[in-house]
């Protein structure tokens, strides 16, 4: 291959070390170009986690490389390679990373607290034993206070989490019903209340056969004796609709309550 078609198929990222072009966007492959050039580096951050195999909510973020203070230095085209010294690592598939708490510390600057813990809730559904180590972490243990591995996805931990920092309590995900058809699982609820919220995202409405099957679901819950309350991305996203939903769903809440307390009688 000529030099000419090589600068045109391959994108440089740091020294002799290129990727080809379908490859130059792909943060995992970038992180891992640069330890061939620092092979005494340690990935950090989102590269750790992805190298000891962890899904991610997003495949776009930047590489980070820690390297040796005494390291060449070079132009780095693609990622951030730092000399600092070196922490504690450990090697996966010949790669020196983090840990898992470590690579987390490395990212939780730049999130929302909402989304620290819509992250962790996801890695601790991918692995079972991850929730006891990172609860040990100093570092962690307020983002550990609202972290729950039954969430199903970002969405719903973020709602769980708005919702206690807005003083309303008693909502866990994923809580079963017995519907006539079976066993349904409600996105966040209230089990003592019978109150339960339902998240529907984009993917809900892509198709009349989706949405006619999330209908059934919601209208089966509700035969089942469930209040629900259907939220969607914009409800998250837009602080109107936010307070709009917290006052319906804190009248929910007050009618339950009083209708508990009468049945109790």
């Amino acid at each position: 291959m000529s030099r000419y078609v090589f600068g045109r198929t391959h994108t440089q990222i740091v020294g002799f070390i290129y990727l080809e072009n379908r490859y130059a966007d792909d943060p995992v492959l970038i992180g891992r170009a640069l330890l061939k050039r620092f092979p005494e580096g340690v990935l950090r951050g989102f590269s750790a986690l992805r190298e000891m195999g962890y899904q991610l909510f997003t495949e776009e973020w930047e590489p980070l490389v820690f390297v040796p203070r005494n390291s060449s230095n070079l132009k780095i085209c693609k990622g951030r390679v730092l000399r600092r010294k070196l922490p504690e690592f450990r090697v996966v598939n010949g790669r020196r990373v983090v840990g898992e708490a470590q690579a987390l510390l490395d990212e939780f600057p730049g999130m929302a607290f909402e989304e620290q813990v819509a992250l962790v809730d996801f890695l601790t559904r991918q692995n079972a034993g991850l929730y006891s180590e990172l609860v040990q972490v100093n570092g962690l243990q307020d983002v550990m206070r609202y972290v729950n591995p039954m969430a199903e996805s970002r969405p719903e931990s973020l709602l769980r989490v708005r919702l206690i920092k807005s003083g309303v309590y008693g909502f866990e995900p994923q809580i079963p019903v017995e519907c006539d058809s079976g066993t349904r699982f409600i996105d966040l609820a209230n089990a003592r209340l019978r109150v339960g919220l339902e998240y529907q995202g984009a993917v809900h409405f892509d198709s009349l056969e989706r949405r006619a099957k999330d209908s059934q679901r919601v209208n089966e819950l509700r035969t089942a004796g469930w209040v629900i309350i259907e939220v969607t991305w914009t409800d998250l996203r837009d602080e109107v609709r936010w307070q709009d939903l917290l006052k319906r769903l804190g009248k929910v809440v007050r009618r339950a309550e009083e209708h508990r307390r009468k049945r109790m009688l």
